[in-house]
């Protein structure tokens, strides 16, 4: 009796959680990349035995299902070579008779805040009726909130949309593009159409 389930985006995940009920048998659960080098491992039968280690939370529900929950922070490494982490959650029955059920899988991202935003340009220059677009990246690249907030000082000078500027009339703007709280500012100068003969 096995389960396998390939973690995606492990690099924000704060904790795993699922439900479980032990009929016959014992099942082995380890986070890990494989069975030699484990984090968070533990074993539960259906009299209730538990081995289980930091990081590792258990609550008994009404149903007569268990919920069990991975603090990936907290989890202590327990056998094996230590390595950065894992990407793989293994259930597995120590027999062939091995029988229960597990369900409500649950993943949850950790909330990666925004440390910073910054622009590919801090100036730019444009003739009336001109356009440009503004490039931003929110830091870090796993942050929760990737969405970008353009404003102009003046959008009688210069008018922004998702990071295009249109130049409206001479003068000088600051295009700023706000992520999570985080922001960067451009100064845009918009000159007169050039007249090059008559």
């Amino acid at each position: 009796t096995s389960l396998t389930i390939e973690l995606d985006n492990v690099d924000t995940l704060a904790s795993l959680s699922f439900d479980y009920k032990v009929t016959n048998g014992t099942f082995n659960i380890s986070l890990n990349p494989d069975w030699d080098n484990y984090f968070g491992y533990f074993a539960f039968d259906a009299n209730g035995n538990v081995d289980a280690y930091d990081g590792v939370t258990l609550e008994a529900l009404e149903d007569g299902y268990t919920r069990v929950t991975f603090d990936i922070a907290a989890l202590t490494k327990v056998s094996g070579t230590p390595n950065a982490g894992f990407s793989i959650f293994y259930v597995r029955g120590n027999w062939t008779d091995a029988t229960g059920v597990i369900k409500n899988i649950t993943l949850n991202a950790e909330e990666v805040e925004v440390t910073s935003v910054t622009l590919d340009r801090t100036e730019l220059t444009l003739e009336v009726g001109g356009t440009d677009t503004l490039l931003a990246t929110v830091n870090p690249s796993n942050a929760i909130n990737q969405t970008v907030t353009w404003t102009s000082s003046n959008n009688t000078i210069a008018t922004v949309s998702d990071g295009t500027v249109t130049a409206l009339k001479a003068g000088t703007v600051t295009i700023t593009a706000t992520a999570g709280g985080k922001s960067a500012k451009a100064t845009v100068t918009v000159e007169a159409v050039k007249v090059t003969g008559v």
